[in-house]
């Protein structure tokens, strides 16, 4: 079960490390592209063919380009596309202050709202998110989450409640501690339990002295016969010189031998220029390390390929497992993403299956006047990989503090918006899932940093 897990974790890493996009980028005029559609397919199963599955038409965007209705048709029975989901979202200067989830009522021909997030700032800091969810015909509260920060505008602590029978109550908050540079020491999680907060893990951070890169996360469990935390899980970063993370290693505590014992490691790889083209995974098997999974990229004309490859033990080498395709033109924009063929070892060929996914993209027309290769901004300093309520340090020589950060996966989602009230410093206090993300920092709509990082 545990191998299945760090198995599992480590595909999730690698496909959000693959499929970043290699292309260049581009300063350009005013306006240049915008995102019409979006058509999905479904692969068919053994076969290299799709079905239409959905479609998503991106209907009003705001000045900054930003998402503010996008609608989604899928098909019905009859095999014809209807509406079914719409989003609508709003802002405050760069906050998120609600996202509405509708969806399409077929008998009475109009948007029903199903779910609606909203969100309070207080100087740009978000001190409040509250879900309301349909219920009983009407939308109601069910779940918020109440953010407290120190001084310095670290998140402290993030408690969960739950909305029972017209009362809120706690379900679980997570506590954080910082040393004096503002690095994350401990995350704490606690439940509520009999009416009294209970202890239930905890990670704990170590940092090197001279460079400040985190040298090990420590995962603890809390033991209640003994009221103590007990270490379960030590995670082990490994550096370069210049401080890109190569790898790092899973030990895992023996109990019984009171010893601990190697689980699994992973190694990156960089090209000449930094880069990330790949990482291998090995387990830890009859006292050696053995290999496990590898991903690599590839360029070929315009199809930008990463391939997940698996150790074959019986032919003492690699095989082919899953890969994704990125087709991008000239411009570098994206025309299409094809996710998770499977390798067929009898066929030979790479095939669907009910999980492969082909998204096709629609552009409005080019009125661009000029187009020309630039250097990436980088304005700004940070550790990476990049652990929440990390510092980072910008060098801007506008006045205005009125800066946006904006965190985009590597199917080129932004999962993650916040503004900064300092134009020096700030952090990302709740990031998303561990992989590889791009970050952008602008300054009065003006790219000031850009740059791929990976998030602990």
């Amino acid at each position: 079960m545990k191998r299945q897990l760090l198995r599992r974790y480590y595909l999730l890493g690698l496909t959000l490390i693959l499929t970043i996009g290699c292309s260049s980028l581009f300063a350009q005029g005013d306006p240049v592209f915008k995102r019409d559609s979006v058509y999905v397919g479904k692969g068919i199963n053994n076969t290299n063919d799709f079905e239409n599955d959905r479609r998503i038409y991106f209907i009003e965007e705001d000045e900054q380009g930003r998402v503010l209705e996008k609608i989604i048709h899928r098909k019905n029975n009859d095999g014809e596309f209807e509406p079914f989901r719409r989003h609508l979202t709003s802002y405050d200067g760069p906050n998120l202050t609600q996202f509405v989830i509708q969806a399409w009522e077929l008998m009475g021909g109009e948007w029903i709202s199903i779910r609606e997030d909203n969100y309070t700032f207080e100087n740009d800091l978000l001190v409040n998110y509250l879900r309301r969810t349909l219920q009983e015909g009407v939308l109601a509260d069910y779940r918020q989450w109440i953010y407290t920060f120190d001084e310095d505008d670290n998140e402290i602590e993030v408690n969960l409640q739950e909305m029972q029978e017209g009362e809120w109550v706690n379900r679980s908050r997570k506590q954080q501690s910082y040393n004096e540079e503002g690095d994350l020491l401990t995350q704490t999680l606690q439940k509520w339990v009999d009416n009294a907060w209970k202890n239930s893990r905890q990670r704990d951070w170590d940092y090197d002295m001279a460079s400040g890169v985190t040298r090990k996360v420590t995962l603890s469990a809390w033991d209640t016969p003994t009221n103590e935390w007990i270490e379960v899980f030590i995670q082990t970063f490994s550096y370069n010189a210049d401080s890109q993370w190569t790898g790092s290693s899973f030990q895992a505590w023996d109990q019984d031998n009171e010893v601990w014992v190697n689980t699994q490691r992973t190694q990156y790889l960089y090209n000449n220029q930094r880069n990330p083209i790949g990482q291998i995974m090995q387990l830890w098997e009859n006292d050696e390390w053995r290999n496990n999974l590898r991903g690599g990229l590839t360029i070929e004309n315009e199809t930008q390929i990463a391939q997940i490859q698996q150790w074959d033990a019986s032919a003492d080498d690699w095989t082919n497992f899953l890969r994704y395709q990125q087709t991008i033109d000239a411009n570098g924009i994206t025309q299409e993403k094809l996710g998770m063929e499977r390798w067929d070892s009898d066929s030979e060929t790479w095939i669907n299956r009910n999980f492969t996914q082909r998204f096709t993209y629609f552009w409005s027309e080019q009125v661009v006047n000029a187009l020309q290769e630039v250097a990436l901004p980088e304005n700004c300093q940070l550790a990476n990989p990049y652990q929440g309520g990390m510092p980072i340090l910008c060098d801007l020589t506008g006045t205005s503090t009125n800066l946006q950060v904006e965190l985009y996966d590597m199917m080129g989602r932004r999962v993650l918006q916040q503004s900064w009230a300092s134009a020096q410093e700030g952090s990302i206090d709740s990031p998303p899932v561990p992989g590889l993300y791009l970050l952008r920092i602008t300054q009065d709509q003006q790219t000031q940093h850009l740059q791929k990082i990976v998030i602990q």
